[in-house]
């Protein structure tokens, strides 16, 4: 079995554990004994034990061991800092264990007389344990013949580590159905009950009303400037303000108050019922707001917090869940456009936004079928030379009255509307021709990559589509390369597999982009014919200080290698970011660091021309 093919069988089996049923009924204990087995089982080591960590990490404790020829012990064991300095050190600095020859590697020396030789150990294999972010302890493999540890094995012991990490987190949630129950319906921070819980109540609601009696307000609470809070004072003071607002939507005392619910990292959402006409309802809900857009005092950080928020009413503006939270949450949005700790009904003001979107839309709709839309170009570069080596095409739409729109600025409504397919495919027209420009001055660019969308990769003519316009700019499909997000084949089936295979046949290379922020099945990845992977930029901005940012990159890049993919990390901005990647053997750089997105002609007078004419 090849590396590849032996990194997917392990990491099916403990998916396979994972979601047994007995497995996920067993408590606490037992499952770290049912991991240590399989983990003994399938990579050959005669005993798994797992540790915590106790006294500011100076301390291992030992939860659970499990030896091939004892079975599972029961003794309580301890490891001191004072006695392994070495070991907790490498642990805690280098993360990663792996020691072929433990006796001797300086890291794992100081067990050999007292335990390594009495118990036959020749190998040790370590990885870390977090919990909420944190270091947490530590699973141990120990052979009794010579291991050379595998990048395979590896990545499962790490991902054992995961499962370990999980099972800590959600330990109490696991033990009950009621727990269960908590996590589905209720807010882990504040208590409060989630948008799931706030929909079944609004549902509830609007099935036993006629339409005609017992209408009911829907407040959307908004935090002002939460965002900036965090970035500037730390995410543990914007938590700290978002239980202090949940503490006050509890406190608030006014008739009808029903359902309490924080619908999302700051914004709350509040039913208030009262039987009655519509007068009355809205006499209440003023003074709830009477109440609460009065600033929210946080003495211990000397700040004030301030609210917006958003009401619309039941049946007169929505008749279901889904309608009756948009309109509440674009009447909040309306109230924040006309300035902080303020209010609005939802109202015929904002049904003329609304349309105002529609005409846009238009405009846009227009814009890609007469090609208005532009297309810049980001440099790629070697990570060991610095020198540009691809480029990837960025779209942009240069409006008559706003300017030069981003992408995300204008393709959330083009998604919405349904015309990322003609966006996508006018973006691959204008590159394609771009790319024959630049052959007739001389010049090759490598292969320039272009984003796909779900509409593009699930088209059954998208592999025809592309072979004619390569035909039509009588270019090589080396030239290009398409990248997809990891949601875009999170329902793999045979059509999708025959499409990009049929695609990278005539030429392309196929890219993940923005890995590690979305999920992806190993097997999925395995099956489909990806050559490339970019690391998201959320990993690499805290790089290389970070050192979760830095284990988490790390293992993205064991898993590209195990694959045998290319690995490109987007998002670079500075020059210690760019050396810690390189050192660790990333291919390519995209950032800032290096150039923004830029024009056709740009690049051609900044980067290509140069390189033509030496």
């Amino acid at each position: 079995m090849g590396e590849s093919d032996h990194f997917i069988h392990l990491h099916k089996r403990l998916v396979a554990l994972r979601h047994n049923r007995d497995f996920i009924a067993l408590d606490k204990e037992h499952k770290l004994i049912e991991l240590s087995i399989l983990c003994s089982k399938l990579l050959d080591v005669d005993r798994v034990s797992i540790w915590r960590f106790e006294d500011n990490h100076r301390q291992l404790t030992l939860e659970v061991l499990f030896d091939r020829q004892h079975g599972v012990s029961q003794h309580s064991a301890q490891l001191q800092q004072t006695q392994h300095d070495a070991y907790f050190r490498a642990l805690l600095d280098e993360r990663i264990v792996d020691a072929i020859d433990a006796r001797t590697d300086l890291r794992t020396t100081s067990f050999a007389n007292d335990y390594l030789v009495p118990q036959q150990i020749i190998s040790m294999l370590d990885a870390p344990i977090f919990g909420h972010g944190k270091l947490y302890g530590v699973i141990c493999l120990e052979a009794r013949q010579r291991m050379a540890w595998t990048l395979s094995a590896t990545a499962f012991i790490s991902a054992i580590a995961d499962t370990l990490s999980l099972i800590n987190t959600y330990e109490a949630w696991q033990q009950s159905q009621q727990e269960l129950d908590y996590v589905a319906h209720f807010d882990d921070l504040t208590g409060l009950s989630n948008c799931r819980a706030l929909q079944k109540r609004i549902a509830t609601l609007t099935q036993n009303n006629d339409c005609q009696q017992d209408p009911f307000a829907l407040v959307w609470i908004n935090i002002d400037k939460l965002k900036q809070i965090n970035q500037g004072l730390g995410q543990s003071i914007g938590d700290q303000i978002i239980m202090a607002v949940a503490r006050k939507l509890r406190q608030t005392l006014v008739r009808g108050k029903d359902k309490i619910a924080r619908t999302g990292g700051n914004e709350f959402a509040l039913i208030i019922r009262n039987s009655g006409q519509r007068q009355n309802l809205e006499r209440t809900t003023e003074e709830l707001l009477d109440q609460l857009l009065k600033p929210l005092a946080i003495y211990e950080h000397k700040i004030q917090v301030t609210l917006s928020a958003g009401v619309c009413f039941y049946p007169d503006d929505g008749a279901d869940a889904d309608t009756l939270l948009r309109h509440a949450e674009t009447a909040m949005h309306q109230a924040k456009e006309r300035g902080h700790n303020t209010a609005r009904f939802f109202n015929a003001q904002i049904s003329r936004e609304a349309r105002a979107r529609f005409t846009l839309e238009r405009q846009l709709r227009k814009a890609t079928e007469n090609g208005s839309l532009s297309v810049l170009y980001q440099p790629i570069v070697a990570a060991d030379s610095r020198r540009i080596v691809s480029a990837e095409a960025l779209v942009r739409w240069q409006h008559p009255e706003h300017g030069l729109l981003s992408p995300a600025e204008f393709l959330p409504l083009a998604k919405a509307a349904g015309m990322m397919y003609d966006i996508d495919k006018a973006v691959i027209s204008r590159v394609c021709e771009d790319i024959y420009t630049l052959g007739c001055s001389g010049i090759q660019l490598g292969q320039v990559a272009i984003n796909l969308g779900a509409e593009q990769v699930l088209h059954p003519h998208l592999p025809r589509n592309i072979a004619a316009l390569l035909t039509h700019f009588n270019i090589a499909g080396h030239q290009l390369e398409f990248e997809v997000t990891e949601d875009v084949i999170a329902h793999d089936s045979a059509e999708l597999q025959h499409s990009l295979q049929a695609l990278v046949q005539l030429g392309p290379g196929l890219s993940i982009d923005d890995f590690g922020t979305g999920y992806s099945s190993l097997s999925r990845l395995k099956h489909l014919p990806f050559s490339k992977l970019k690391i998201d930029r959320s990993f690499i901005q805290d790089l290389p200080g970070d050192k979760d940012s830095g284990a988490i990159v790390q293992s993205i890049i064991g898993l590209a290698r195990g694959l045998n993919m290319k690995i490109v990390a987007e998002g670079v901005e500075t020059d210690a970011q760019a050396r810690w990647l390189a050192e660790r053997g990333v291919d390519y750089l995209q950032g800032f660091k290096f150039s923004r997105p830029i024009s056709l002609d740009e690049l051609r007078s900044n980067y290509l021309s140069a390189a033509v004419s030496a």
